[in-house]
């Protein structure tokens, strides 16, 4: 059931009490200067930065952060230091390896951690020269990402093992920490000494929220996508939107964060009319406008084909969508039926028809209750339960804590 305004607040309150407890928890021993390097993200990464770093430098940790930007900075206590974006080719990443190694070098850090697989030489490399500790953030299961992303099947299964091998047990043997992003992708590796799952999830702006939401004076979007898409996934995705426009002329459906070539994609292969009249297609924007486009849209979609790489993973937007209290329709991964009640916080639709998540999206439009009360209900388990501040902050300070050299002298 939905919670009233005032529970919703008290809420709100307890977990911003939460995040100035993590803001304000200070490192035992000396000040440790820690590493971030990343060569495949941008620097302001919303994990990267705005949840990991920044959760660093207020619990006193001396934070640098090198990756892609237009110039140094100095942003909520972390140094930036910009190298340029990666160029195309085995050239042009070798050359970026290269630069990241110097710049982290520089720094002459006590932790360096690494967020991309390309940069697991350069981990090497720095543990031998420096003695640092060196922690290896796995984003994805990446052994499951590459060949899949190869489009092709013959080989498959040696590529795959091979990259396992090379990507996941050579720096989970040889690097300090691993931290993995779900409970399904480290249970794909037994139980380890030294590793720690930093969940995904949302940060919690009750401020920020409260701005977009007063903006929004009315729905203008039946369905909303945020977020980049491959071919298979956004030809699956038009099928549930061409059923719904058959079933509703009015209906309208929002992407978020397109490429180009996908926008191009869509307008080469769907017919004109369907894509004026139902779609409207808008590439990547400041996070601000997202939020914006949450406010102003109904309902949230998510779909995943249940293939192994997206098992073990956990889908981001989804409780993006839930903290703007927008009822979520999705692919009932594991990890989303560990965290989410089906028909109560989300919607989880376990198919690959789209003709299922038509229909369960149909049914929230027709259902203004229905719809609020699933809204309410997520949103209140963001705010209370499932956000970073709440339940993740902590365990990585406390993983780092255990970084910390025990003959380490001030």
């Amino acid at each position: 059931m939905p919670r009233d305004d005032a529970e919703l607040t008290g809420a709100a309150r307890t977990t911003r009490r939460d995040a100035v407890k993590n803001r304000q928890r200070m490192t035992s021993g000396p000040r440790l200067r820690v590493c971030h390097l990343t060569s495949a993200h941008s620097a302001l990464d919303p994990r990267i930065f705005h949840k990991e770093c920044r959760t660093l430098a207020r619990a006193g940790y001396d934070v640098v952060l090198v990756g892609r930007h237009d110039g140094p900075a100095d942003l909520d206590g972390v140094r930036l230091r910009p190298i340029p974006a990666t160029q195309r080719g085995l050239k042009g990443r070798l050359v970026c390896m290269l630069r990241v190694y110097r710049a982290a070098l520089r720094e002459r850090a006590d932790v360096y951690h690494l967020h991309d697989p390309e940069l697991i030489p350069v981990g090497l490399l720095l543990k031998l020269r420096t003695g640092a500790r060196i922690v290896y953030d796995m984003h994805e299961y990446f052994s499951e990402v590459i060949p899949a992303r190869s489009g092709r099947t013959v080989g498959r299964r040696l590529r795959r093992a091979f990259w396992h091998m090379l990507l996941e047990r050579v720096p989970i043997r040889f690097f300090d920490l691993t931290v993995f992003p779900t409970v399904s992708l480290a249970g794909e590796f037994g139980r380890l000494p030294r590793s720690v799952v930093l969940q995904n999830l949302p940060l919690v702006d009750a401020g920020e929220c409260g701005e977009q939401r007063r903006d929004a004076d009315h729905k203008e979007y039946d369905v909303v996508f945020v977020g980049a898409i491959s071919e298979p996934r956004l030809r699956f995705t038009l099928s549930v939107a061409e059923r719904l426009a058959a079933r509703r002329p009015g209906f309208r459906w929002l992407f978020v964060g397109l490429r180009e070539s996908m926008k191009r994609w869509i307008v080469d292969n769907y017919d004109g009319s369907f894509v004026r009249r139902h779609l409207v297609l808008v590439e990547r924007v400041p996070h601000e406008t997202v939020l914006s486009y949450l406010a102003r849209s109904r309902v949230g979609f998510n779909y995943h084909p249940l293939e192994k790489r997206f098992l073990v993973a956990i889908p981001m937007k989804v409780f993006e969508y839930m903290l703007f209290s927008v009822p979520a329709v999705t692919t009932a991964l594991p990890e989303l039926k560990r965290l989410l009640k089906d028909g109560e916080e989300a919607v989880l639709v376990e198919s690959d028809d789209p003709a299922d998540y038509a229909d369960a999206v149909s049914r929230l439009l027709s259902d203004a209750a229905a719809a609020r009360s699933i809204g309410a209900a997520g949103e209140a388990l963001i705010r209370t339960r499932l956000n970073w501040e709440h339940s993740e902050a902590g365990k990585m300070l406390d993983a780092y804590e255990q970084l910390r050299p025990k003959n380490r002298h001030a």
